[in-house]
């Protein structure tokens, strides 16, 4: 099929410009394509290009010899080069696929390996495509979660779902409908139901196998105040919030009275001139080194009566027998035989000032 034609041309004998007055425009015209007039022989095309008189000209390797022409009709017809190259192509195209057309098949459906030949002979084994998904598990086939809340069942979480990996997250709307299990910000002014309104949190969200029923964990955003409050839930009913008490938020190694008459433990014995004070302590791996006391002290009954008053800091010292476990107290310089042991009536050390404390030192 010819590429190229012009009505008129034009080229006198031993040019290499053939100039066309029908001024069609030569643009598919390639080096080594032919141009073909009546009754010459094909000759070689170099180049075209626009004349001074802004006429289309195909230029010649050769210079023509077949006579002047004038306003003839031409045809170029693309390169031999270019047609065998395009024919070896479509037989190399055609090679590939028949000499691989059973593996190919063979990788669409069977499970294992197959092996393709190139054109060099080159040989390459790959797995089939059956082989490779089923390397890839179930959850190559899984939607992914769509938000950090999408309850979906069945899609894959992703870096931010629930809380878990996330910098950052839009805080929970009510304390009473948590989304779903797993870490949520509150915050303080925003978020309803919240006990700790005054501080941003976080809540943990637990869920048990039965819809209505979980628990919560609450912590304040804090360094300088940290508390944490739990709750249970049971047939969609939520308990009150209790407050867990810590290392920071507690001293359970300070015996401390801050009114009048507070007890701060139990009179256990006596001797001739000193009275013992026990009470359980946590938090010691040794027993205590030292007591520092404050204010002063008197020893109440059961019901709150003054049996002896005016007890002061250093008329109470740590006792030997003082383990991790377990506070003795000596109160020395008073009259124990004010007191009846052995009866109904039962004694405390209480605090005769008010803010009297008894701390325990490590």
């Amino acid at each position: 099929m010819a590429a190229y034609t012009a009505g008129q041309v034009s080229i006198s004998n031993g040019s290499k410009a053939v100039v066309i007055n029908s001024d069609e425009n030569p643009e598919s015209v390639a080096k080594g394509d032919f141009l073909f007039l009546s009754g010459s022989d094909p000759k070689e095309i170099n180049r075209t290009y626009i004349n001074d008189q802004q006429k289309h000209v195909i230029e010649l390797i050769e210079n023509w010899d077949s006579g002047n022409k004038t306003n003839q009709p031409a045809i170029v017809l693309p390169t031999t080069v270019e047609f065998r190259d395009t024919v070896a192509a479509i037989k190399n195209a055609n090679l590939l696929i028949n000499d691989n057309m059973q593996a190919m098949s063979d990788w669409q459906s069977k499970l294992g390996t197959v092996t393709f030949i190139g054109l060099d002979g080159t040989e390459r084994t790959v797995p089939t495509l059956a082989s490779f998904l089923a390397t890839l598990g179930t959850a190559a086939t899984k939607d992914v979660t769509t938000s950090p809340t999408d309850t979906t069942a069945g899609r894959l979480l992703t870096v931010g779902y629930m809380g878990l990996g996330a910098t950052t997250q839009p805080e929970v709307a009510d304390l009473n409908n948590v989304p779903a299990a797993g870490f949520h910000p509150v915050r303080s002014g925003i978020t309803l139901n919240n006990p700790l309104n005054t501080y941003h949190s976080s809540v943990l969200r637990m869920n048990s196998p039965f819809i209505g029923r979980g628990g919560e964990l609450l912590i304040t955003n804090s360094s300088s105040d940290v508390r944490a409050l739990i709750r249970g839930e049971f047939g969609s009913v939520n308990s009150d919030w209790q407050e867990l008490y810590h290392s920071g938020n507690t001293n359970f190694t300070t015996l401390k009275g801050e009114n009048v008459g507070d007890q701060l433990g139990g009179i256990v014995y006596r001797n001739t001139n000193t009275l013992f004070m026990v009470k359980e302590i946590s938090g010691y791996t040794s027993a205590p080194s030292s007591i520092t006391c404050t204010g002063t002290f008197k020893i109440t009954n059961q019901s709150g009566v003054d049996r002896i008053t005016g007890i002061t800091a250093s008329d109470i010292l740590l006792d030997v027998l003082t383990t991790s476990k377990r506070l003795k107290l000596r109160i020395n310089n008073v009259d124990p035989t004010v007191l009846t042991f052995g009866g109904n009536e039962t004694y405390e050390l209480s605090a005769e000032t008010a803010g009297a404390e008894i701390e325990v030192n490590p």
